[in-house]
C-alpha cells in the first residue's frame, strides 16, 4: 500500500466521525446509564483514565480508517454503500464475533455486549460508508 496514495483527509474524518458517534452513544440519554451500570469501575477511576482513554481511541480509529481504506482500495471499493456494506461485514464478521467470546468468557451480561459492540459496529459501518468514497 503506497502512503502517499492514501486520502490522509478522508481517513482523518472517518475517524473523526467515528469518534464523535461513540462519544454520543455512550451518552446517558442514549446507551451511557445502561452501560455504566455494568461496569466494575467506579465513575472516579474512569474521569482518571478519560483523557488517555480518549486520545488512544481517536489514534485506534485513525489507524482503523488507514486499514479500511487500504483494505478497500486492494478491493477497487468505490461508493459509500460498497463502504457501509464491508463495514458491516467487517464489523459483525470480526469485532462483534470477537466481542462475544470476549463477552461469554467473562460472564457479562448480553445487553452489555449489544451496547459495546452495537457501538463498534455502527462505527465501522459509517467509516467504512465515509472512507469508501476516499478510494
Amino acid at each position: 500500500m503506497d502512503l502517499q496514495q492514501l486520502n490522509w483527509l478522508g481517513i482523518f474524518l472517518a475517524a473523526l466521525v467515528g469518534f464523535v458517534l461513540g462519544g454520543i452513544w455512550f451518552q446517558p440519554f442514549a446507551f451511557g446509564k445502561a452501560w455504566k451500570s455494568f461496569l466494575h469501575t467506579t465513575e472516579e477511576q474512569r474521569k482518571k483514565n478519560s483523557k488517555k482513554a480518549l486520545t488512544l481511541t481517536f489514534i485506534i480509529y485513525l489507524f482503523m480508517g488507514w486499514v479500511f481504506i487500504g483494505y478497500f482500495q486492494a478491493l477497487h471499493l468505490h461508493g459509500w454503500m460498497d463502504g457501509a456494506k464491508q463495514g458491516l461485514f467487517l464489523g459483525v464478521g470480526f469485532a462483534a464475533t470477537n466481542g462475544l467470546v470476549e463477552s461469554l468468557f467473562r460472564a457479562e451480561p448480553f445487553k452489555q455486549f449489544l451496547i459495546e459492540y452495537g457501538c463498534q459496529v455502527l462505527t465501522m459501518v459509517v467509516m467504512g460508508a465515509i472512507l469508501a468514497m476516499f478510494v
